[in-house]
C-alpha cells in the first residue's frame, strides 16, 4: 500500500491582508489602495484573489504597517 501525502495549498495573501489590516482597522480595498498609492483595481485584484500579490505592493504594505509578513516575503512565487 502507498502513502499518499496530502498537499499544502497555502492561503492567498489576501486572507491575511484582511484579517490583519483591514478588518481591524475598519478600512475598505479602496482606502488601502490609497494609502498605498496603487491603483483601487489592483488591490481590489489583490483582495478578491484574482491576482497575486507582487513584490512592489508587498514592500508597500510591508514600509505602510512596518512589517513583512511570511507571504510578502514569498510573493514572487507564481503560486500568488
Amino acid at each position: 500500500m502507498s502513502e499518499t501525502k496530502a498537499m499544502f495549498n497555502p492561503p492567498h495573501p489576501s486572507e491575511s491582508i484582511l484579517e490583519s489590516y483591514l478588518e481591524p482597522l475598519g478600512m475598505s480595498g479602496r482606502e488601502l489602495a490609497t494609502r498605498l498609492g496603487v491603483a483601487p483595481s489592483t488591490m481590489i485584484r489583490v483582495l478578491n484573489g484574482t491576482s497575486r500579490l507582487s513584490p512592489g505592493v508587498a514592500a508597500r504594505l510591508a514600509k505602510a504597517f512596518g512589517s513583512i509578513p511570511k507571504w510578502g516575503l514569498d510573493c514572487t512565487r507564481d503560486r500568488f
